[in-house]
């Protein structure tokens, strides 16, 4: 078996494009939650018209969309009524049917195919751990979840009020539990925006040493007095070896 640090390591490598186009369900602050649930994620495919999510019905898993377009609607006298379509890679849905345990009051459908990853909510359950274990990132999950969640729920009852259909009743029914829900996606947001550009300052860092480090040797190798070396080598080679090199990585 692997070293556990190498492992991790491993992870974020095979995985870091996934985290990042949907970092804002693996937070970057939270690196064992990623590592914890990386090999759980799956492939999944949808061919177009099959129902992604079905309403009325308990939601298995959490959907990252990684290609195609899907549809968000409701099903009325056996029919589906869209009310809003997508074709962004990034989407994800479900999490928060599966987090608060709550049958879908929506359907999505596939328009083409799509190809997407599930995370199934044991595993999520598993990496989350117990109750007393990361409160602040379940809370920033949840938080989340039921703001995208309570925003479908309005736009699928203005096209319901529009088409003369009995509005659905919502969970959140007072004002301050939405002001709540507000805040706390607003600071996961801040946070998120703060460590994405600790790593780009970390990067511009790293640039700006190696091209420091590589002035200085240029600097050395300008004052090596000219004479043969090995073979045909000389003091301008090896200048310009290095220089091509440098300039490779960089």
């Amino acid at each position: 078996a692997l070293p556990e640090s190498l492992y991790n390591d491993l992870m974020r490598y095979l995985f870091g494009d996934i985290f990042y186009t949907f970092r804002f369900f693996f937070l970057p602050q939270y690196p064992q939650f990623r590592d914890k649930i990386a090999m759980s994620l799956y492939p999944r495919i949808w061919d177009k018209g099959e129902l992604i999510i079905e309403q009325f019905e308990a939601v298995p898993e959490v959907i990252f969309i990684m290609e195609g377009i899907v549809e968000i609607g409701f099903m009325h006298e056996n029919e589906f009524r869209a009310v809003m379509s997508f074709q962004r890679k990034g989407l994800f849905f479900g999490d928060y049917n599966v987090m608060q345990e709550k049958k879908s009051d929506i359907c999505i459908r596939s328009v083409t195919k799509v190809k997407a990853y599930g995370l199934s909510g044991e595993a999520l359950s598993e990496a989350l751990g117990g109750e007393d274990e990361n409160k602040e990132l379940r809370t920033t999950l949840k938080s989340q979840a039921m703001r995208r969640n309570t925003i479908l729920r309005e736009k699928t009852n203005e096209k319901r009020k529009s088409m003369g259909i009995p509005l659905q009743s919502g969970d959140m029914n007072t004002k301050t539990s939405l002001i709540s829900v507000i805040k706390n996606e607003t600071e996961a947001m801040q946070r998120v925006e703060y460590l994405d550009k600790q790593i780009t300052d970390k990067f511009k860092n790293l640039r700006e040493e190696m091209t420091s480090f590589r002035t200085e040797v240029e600097k050395m190798l300008t004052h090596i007095p000219t004479y043969p070396l090995e073979g045909d080598a000389t003091k301008s080679t090896l200048l310009g070896s290095f220089l091509a090199a440098t300039t490779e990585k960089r």
